[in-house]
């Protein structure tokens, strides 16, 4: 598992790791860069990861005419532990 505390170092992480299955980001992060362009990047090509947002908000950056983008799961804060393994490995399971 690699982590970053902001959206910047995210950036910096995906682009020193061909190899990520999954990004999990607050669609609110502090940084530069925002966390749907960051979504943006995991998304393509060489990573093609699949992308779970966590957000306490009803309506967000992601949502592109009432809808998530192909591939972007939405976790709806609070939630816990269980929410989001479950979240995560219907995620995963769902890639195959």
């Amino acid at each position: 598992m690699l982590s970053a505390q902001d959206a910047d170092t995210a950036l910096a992480v995906l682009q020193r790791n061909e190899h990520i299955d999954l990004l999990f980001t607050d669609v609110v992060m502090p940084g530069t860069i925002r966390a749907s362009e960051l979504a943006r990047i995991a998304s393509a090509p060489p990573h093609q990861a699949r992308v779970v947002f966590a957000s306490g908000y009803t309506r967000d950056i992601i949502f592109h005419e009432g809808r998530l983008d192909e591939g972007v799961v939405l976790l709806k804060k609070p939630y816990s532990f269980d929410d989001l393994a479950r979240t995560i490995r219907q995620t995963l399971d769902a890639r195959a």
